[in-house]
């Protein structure tokens, strides 16, 4: 039996009773439900859901450590010149100079 093309089944005048179903489909894991029972004048809904197969992911982050001083308790660090207009200058604040 084949679904249509959105993925449903239909299976027509089905003997009563107990069935094991197996659902495949080439790149994807099989699903197996059992003991799925038939009565008289039933319709029955088996839904399930099929992940792909042979999907895998990877992701690898490298990275390199700045340099660490580790002679002296020293941090330096370098700024360019829009980096230091960028900065304020006591004669763009208004505030009491601060003592340095």
């Amino acid at each position: 039996m084949k679904t249509n093309s959105d993925g449903f089944y239909l299976a027509s005048f089905v003997s009563l009773g107990r069935y094991n179903l197996t659902i495949s489909q080439k790149g994807f894991t099989s699903v197996v439900r059992e003991n799925v029972e038939i009565t008289l004048n039933q319709t029955r809904v088996v839904d399930v859901t099929m992940n792909p197969t042979g999907v895998s992911a990877a992701v690898t982050v490298t990275s390199e450590a700045a340099p660490l001083n580790t002679t002296n308790g020293e941090i330096a660090g370098t700024l360019n010149s829009q980096q230091i207009l960028d900065k304020p200058s006591r004669a763009q604040t208004s505030a009491a100079p601060t003592r340095y």
